[in-house]
């Protein structure tokens, strides 16, 4: 039966969150990553191929939702705009939103790309 990988990827996100919140990114070591989720260098690399991935794998999904959820406030605005809706409708949803629904909720993975990516 394989063995649930669950856990250790839970305790690897942790660390590696961790360690580059604590160092950012060029100060931040696979063998740190490792000591904090209790596991070897060797062992990481099974589930990402470098720092960068590691980072990536953080940082990646925080910059997809800001992209998409612009993306959709532009198209809302262009309908608008096609509809040739009064002018104050189109300034209705702002960046606010994005912060408050997108950013705030993941604090911390806005943090790592504004403090710890250099």
């Amino acid at each position: 039966m394989p063995k649930d990988k669950t856990a250790s990827h839970f305790r690897i996100q942790a660390a590696m969150k961790a360690e580059f919140l604590e160092k950012g990114f060029m100060e931040a070591s696979i063998r740190s990553i490792g000591n904090r989720a209790g596991l070897t260098s060797a062992a990481l690399y099974r589930h990402y191929s470098s720092k960068e991935a590691m980072f990536s794998a953080l940082v990646d999904p925080l910059i997809e939702e800001i992209q998409e959820r612009m993306q959709q406030h532009k198209d809302l605005k262009y309908q608008l705009l096609d509809a040739h809706k009064e002018e104050g409708s189109l300034f209705g949803e702002s960046i606010i939103d994005i912060v408050k629904e997108v950013i705030v909720p993941n604090k911390s993975e806005f943090l790592l790309l504004a403090k710890c990516s250099q």
